[in-house]
């Protein structure tokens, strides 16, 4: 299946993206910082900060390549975010809160400027938030 042409992303598009990746980078260096002190790392916390950058960085670099999948994949990315936010509400998650919103904006913007269809994405985003909550619960 191939994603609809979309067009150029705006300045806004690309900023938020950016904003997302350097938000998530800045808060996970921070609780790593503050967690590691108090507790190893590895293999689990730290697999999941290893995601997130990573997660945050490919989303920025889709929006800064144009790359035709980007709005779907920051669909997916809002809604692995928002599965963290709410598993972790009580401890790290409401730290993720910003990428929630940045990437929940950006994919709305983004939609909307490209007129596609929110309930498709809708679905990406639900289907990736179930996904990462099966994945969080399986290895804990």
């Amino acid at each position: 299946m191939q994603a609809p042409k979309a067009e150029t992303p705006s300045k806004l598009e690309i900023i938020l993206a950016i904003a997302g990746a350097l938000v998530c980078l800045v808060v996970t260096i921070i609780i790593w910082v503050e967690v590691s002190a108090q507790q190893p790392m590895w293999p689990l916390p730290g697999s999941y900060f290893t995601e997130f950058m990573l997660i945050s960085a490919v989303i920025a670099y889709l929006w800064v390549s144009n790359h035709p999948l980007r709005i779907t994949a920051t669909w997916a990315a809002a809604g692995v975010f928002s599965s963290l936010v709410f598993i972790g509400l009580f401890s790290i998650g409401l730290f993720y809160i910003p990428n929630v919103l940045i990437f929940g904006a950006l994919a709305i913007l983004a939609d909307v400027r490209a007129r596609q269809k929110v309930g498709i994405h809708l679905v990406i985003y639900l289907a990736a938030g179930i996904a990462q909550a099966v994945l969080m619960f399986a290895v804990a």
